[in-house]
């Protein structure tokens, strides 16, 4: 199996989101994170008064054992506005398991920022999305939101789609639901509840195309309540 960047499969069914200041799309944030080598983006999601739930790769080069130098955090961003601010990061938390292989079930991590910058509030304020501890969610209805780059060029907000979970593993769970660059990190939201963390498109052996994403398991909310308590 290959892992890709994502991908929008067939008929493109991604729409604009009208409302960035309702649940969940308030607590869904845009990412900018500078490496050594340039800016990148992803998309997170507020889980906790000074915390951010987004993908590993997004703070952290595996294959250069670099991290990023510098996080900031904008939630509910609509026509290029951050509408609740900027966040600076702190501290990021990652697995070992992560930094050793980069492997896709260990692409999850907790970003802790600071105050918004201009009006001293927690990021919290906006409201935190739950997180539930899952083992077998294949069949499941979930939406992916975020901020895909192919997108964004034109209208700089949120886009996001809707789908079921087509197949699972232990620790990973695949679906047609489009996406593209930027959307790294984006949570797997089902009933509004956190399930799983979009990371890649995948190729499996027979040629087939899905994305995916390390579901919450047992294993990854242990970590992110650990990471939270620091």
């Amino acid at each position: 199996m290959d892992i890709n960047p994502f991908v929008v499969i067939g008929a493109d069914q991604r729409t604009l989101v009208q409302n960035h200041l309702v649940a969940p799309h308030i607590q869904i944030s845009y990412i900018e994170s500078d490496f050594w080598d340039g800016t990148y983006s992803c998309t997170g999601t507020v889980i906790g008064l000074d915390t951010v739930l987004t993908n590993a790769h997004c703070v952290f080069d595996a294959n250069m054992q670099r991290g990023a130098q510098s996080i900031r955090v904008y939630p509910a961003v609509e026509n290029g506005f951050a509408l609740r601010g900027q966040y600076i990061a702190e501290n990021y938390f990652v697995t070992s398991h992560y930094i050793n292989t980069g492997h896709a079930s260990e692409d999850f991590a907790v970003i802790k920022v600071g105050p918004e910058i201009n009006t001293g509030l927690e990021i919290g304020n906006v409201g935190t999305r739950p997180i539930s501890t899952v083992s077998n969610i294949q069949g499941s209805l979930i939406g992916i939101h975020g901020y895909p780059g192919d997108l964004i060029r034109n209208t700089f907000s949120q886009w996001g789609a809707f789908g079921h979970v087509t197949e699972e593993t232990n620790d990973l769970a695949y679906y047609s639901i489009d996406t593209n660059s930027g959307q790294s990190g984006s949570s797997m939201l089902r009933l509004n509840s956190i399930v799983g963390v979009h990371n890649a498109s995948y190729r499996f052996s027979d040629g087939t195309i899905v994305n995916g994403g390390p579901k919450v398991t047992k294993r990854v909310v242990d970590f992110i309540r650990g990471a939270q308590a620091q």
